[in-house]
């Protein structure tokens, strides 16, 4: 950057920021990776050149609230917010593939978190095997309980 200024000063020319929201990482902090007009263009004195300047880093998105949706929904969420989907693991629950936690290098999302550009998000989904229990009843026994219930009422009267 040091050396575009001195540069353009050298040539009477004007610095300008065009802007820092792009991130090359093919490139360090802080250098020129585009201008306004190209170099060697013939331009008159006391013009402003303008510049991009290389962010620090990829900017910061707000992460797509994926959870409740299913696996074929929450893939093109998060691809299409410039997020990439890590690990997938399963836990027990009724619904299938269905996204139950999301999580950024072990720490858990919730609602309107930010991440930088290109993170890769694990997800814990539905496995389709748990979350109801069911017991088998014995007809016999429900018939007697209910047999029951009706003695009670007929011998209060």
């Amino acid at each position: 950057m040091d050396e575009a200024e001195s540069e353009l000063a050298r040539h009477q020319l004007t610095l300008a920021i065009l802007d820092t929201t792009n991130f090359n990482p093919s490139f360090p902090y802080a250098t020129v990776i585009e201008q306004i007009p190209a170099a060697g263009a013939k331009v008159k004195q006391d013009r402003k050149i303008y510049l991009s300047i290389n962010r620090s880093g990829y900017k910061s998105m707000t992460v797509p609230f994926v959870l409740g949706k299913t696996l074929r929904q929450a893939k093109p969420a998060l691809r299409a917010g410039g997020f990439s989907v890590g690990e997938i693991t399963y836990k027990k629950y009724i619904a299938k593939d269905e996204v139950l936690e999301m999580s950024f290098r072990g720490r858990a999302l919730i609602q309107g978190s930010k991440l930088p550009k290109t993170s890769v998000i694990d997800l814990v989904l539905g496995d389709g095997t748990g979350g109801l229990k069911v017991e088998a009843l014995d007809p016999d026994s429900a018939y007697r309980d209910h047999d029951k219930r009706i003695k009670r009422s007929n011998d209060n009267e």
